[in-house]
């Protein structure tokens, strides 16, 4: 669905529905070493995320903004895959945020822009995951 290179890095961070969205995983690694998939357990992996998202439209002159958040918590750690344009600046930002939930401490690892493949826009209109609008 979408995904993209951690910035000066070989490692993924994707998040990868089944053709018949029978489910849906988080990835991250590389090709040849996935160091994390989550979750689990594939039967009910839709009841582990949440998406949410802002939108306001009208270009340059609005200051329009396409913010995407994708959500979830394993362990002591919450994560935020973010897709996030600004029209005013041009600029569009991937990444993830990881909270450790303990402590507060949150770690943003940035990814290429130029590397993005997929959208989640499609998240805004299925109906096995939870959506928030901002």
């Amino acid at each position: 669905m979408f995904g993209f290179q951690v910035a000066d890095s070989k490692k993924i961070i994707s998040i990868c529905t089944a053709e018949d969205e029978s489910y849906i995983v988080y990835r991250f690694g590389t090709r040849d070493n996935i160091e994390l998939e989550f979750p689990e357990d594939r039967e009910s992996s839709f009841s582990y995320f949440n998406y949410s998202y802002y939108l306001r439209g009208g270009g340059l002159e609005n200051t329009g903004l396409d913010f995407d958040h994708f959500n979830f918590s394993n362990g002591d750690y919450q994560y935020q895959v973010y897709s996030e344009y600004e029209a005013e600046t041009g600029i569009r930002s991937v990444g993830i945020r990881v909270t450790d939930e303990k402590t507060g401490k949150e770690t943003d690892i940035t990814g290429d822009s130029n590397s993005v493949i997929g959208s989640m826009i499609p998240f805004r209109e299925m109906e096995k995951i939870i959506v928030n609008f901002e």
